[in-house]
């Protein structure tokens, strides 16, 4: 996925004129996706396609071109294209195919409600969340749901792979090794989408993954969980360089306490 970002980034450098033009293509359909599921949670919802606005409530935003799901489709695009080319031996052809149009529909449908939702959460609740929080982690958690799903077919049914995977393969102590940054990744991501300036839920991310360490202690081979003087004094001296080197800033000190 990574390198498939920067191809796609790379592609937008080389054609800066393709972004304006796919937006004009995609506002419409974007924002009547949103409009739609808005007006049915009861909000007054109005578009402006000259301006490139829309209005939810008393909130008016701007959907700037990278926020209509072309970002997306492009990246799912070149992650779905290398992995069935990787995987090209197990597959069938040109039944996979297939996968490709589905999975940048989908993306597309699901930014369409992530505009929807951004627009609901700053209409009614907060518009610091929905623009700092939930504005790029939404479309992040969406990406990577439709990757995961796209993979998981693949693999998963008859018609698409030669050799389907019909039961759930025991974890390995090299596997479970990954969990604990697999579930400190997914956490951190659902927390920011209700996450303004300040990460007021970083505590749920320690406590999720202190819990899966404690789940899989023995296979995760930790010895004695019990603190041990050097590590907790690296730590302690390390926090206290950290605070030195830092300026202080008043307005991140005041929004602390």
């Amino acid at each position: 996925m990574l390198l498939a970002t920067a191809a796609y980034k790379l592609a937008v450098v080389a054609f800066p004129d393709i972004e304006k033009a796919i937006a004009a293509v995609l506002f419409g359909p974007t924002t009547y996706i949103a409009g739609s599921l808005d007006a049915l949670m009861g909000y007054a919802v109005s578009t402006d396609a000259a301006a490139r606005t829309m209005t939810v409530g008393a909130l008016t935003e701007t959907i700037a071109p990278s926020c209509l799901g072309y970002v997306g489709v492009g990246l799912i695009a070149l992650f779905l294209t290398a992995y069935i080319y990787l995987a090209r031996r197990q597959l069938r052809f040109p039944n996979v195919l297939a996968v490709i149009p589905a999975a940048l529909g989908t993306i597309l449908l699901f930014n369409g409600v992530r505009i929807a939702l951004l627009m609901a959460i700053g209409a009614s609740w907060s518009p610091a969340i929905a623009r700092q929080g939930f504005h790029s982690a939404a479309g992040w958690v969406s990406l990577l749901v439709v990757a995961l799903a796209a993979v998981v077919l693949i693999n998963k049914l008859a018609i698409l792979s030669k050799r389907p995977a019909r039961t759930a393969t025991a974890l390995s102590d090299e596997d479970i090794q990954l969990i604990p940054q697999l579930v400190l990744l997914a956490v951190a991501m659902g927390t920011l989408l209700f996450t303004a300036s300040f990460d007021w839920l970083y505590p749920v991310r320690v406590a999720a993954v202190g819990a899966v360490l404690l789940w899989y202690r023995q296979r995760l081979h930790l010895g004695s969980l019990w603190p041990r003087l050097a590590p907790m004094t690296i730590g302690f001296v390390v926090f206290l360089f950290w605070i030195a080197l830092v300026p202080a800033e008043p307005d991140k000190a005041a929004e602390f306490s």
